[in-house]
């Protein structure tokens, strides 16, 4: 079966969706057939992965996720991602915020709709990312609902602690009321530098009877350029070490879990 892993955060600037981006392009280097899944109204996964913005007009996961849009499945908005093995739900800002608010005002089964249209497909895939929106939205449950792991990026950062703890208690809630198979597959901790106060909050993090994945990602401006560009990280100058990271990150969340 198809391993499916959301990438959430409550809080932005973590380094969510160059998670994401990091993690699928060492799937595919591993020759991996990977699913990307953009949840996420800023669609920068979107347009890194597919090498352009989407036009406003093309089918998205938000038609998908829309009960106004008729019989749209999730496979009717499937494209081809910028390396072989790689696809693409990808994301329209307008539409995927509208898709948002129209969750909130549905009444039943709104929570497992990402679910019901990832189910057809997932085994056709060896491995499903979703890049979840850096709050806690109908959205963000519906990532949850449909993982068999959330693994949750973390700066060294007291905002970022915070976020992590607040959506450690989304988590549990999902795992009480929808999901109860959902595990934590791990703390990425993102842009750790060489400074006391990055290290002290590394250990804190490292300290607080989660799982967390070692090794933490360095700061790096790299890491940025290298998914903006739309390259992988092997391919950048330098960036091969950066790669063997994310690769080592990728092999203990499906080796471990």
């Amino acid at each position: 079966m198809g391993r499916v892993i959301a990438i959430c955060q409550e809080k932005g600037g973590v380094g969510k969706t160059t998670s994401t981006y990091h993690l699928a392009a060492a799937a595919v280097r591993t020759g991996a057939k990977v699913l990307c899944i953009d949840l996420d109204p800023q669609a920068n996964l979107t347009k890194w992965v597919a090498g352009e913005s989407p036009a406003p007009d093309q089918l998205s996961v938000a038609d998908a996720l829309s009960e106004q849009a008729g019989d749209v499945t999730l496979d009717d908005v499937l494209i081809e991602g910028r390396w072989n093995g790689l696809t693409l739900a990808p994301a329209v800002k307008t539409p995927l915020s509208r898709a948002r608010n129209e969750l909130v005002m549905a009444t039943t089964g709104r929570e497992a709709r990402l679910r019901r249209l990832l189910e057809p497909i997932r085994d056709d895939y060896d491995l499903t990312l979703i890049d979840g929106p850096p709050d806690v939205s109908l959205l963000t449950i519906n990532a949850l609902v449909a993982a068999d792991a959330v693994v949750p990026p973390c700066a060294p950062a007291e905002l970022s602690l915070d976020g992590l703890a607040e959506l450690m208690v989304t988590v549990e809630s999902v795992r009480e009321h929808y999901n109860q198979d959902l595990q934590l597959g791990g703390v990425i901790i993102n842009q750790v530098r060489r400074t006391r106060t990055s290290r002290d909050r590394e250990a804190e993090v490292r300290g607080s009877g989660l799982r967390v994945l070692s090794p933490s990602v360095p700061f790096r401006v790299e890491i940025q350029d290298c998914a903006e560009s739309g390259a992988r990280l092997e391919e950048w100058p330098g960036g091969y070490a950066l790669a063997d990271i994310y690769l080592n990150l990728l092999q203990q969340l499906i080796k471990e879990n």
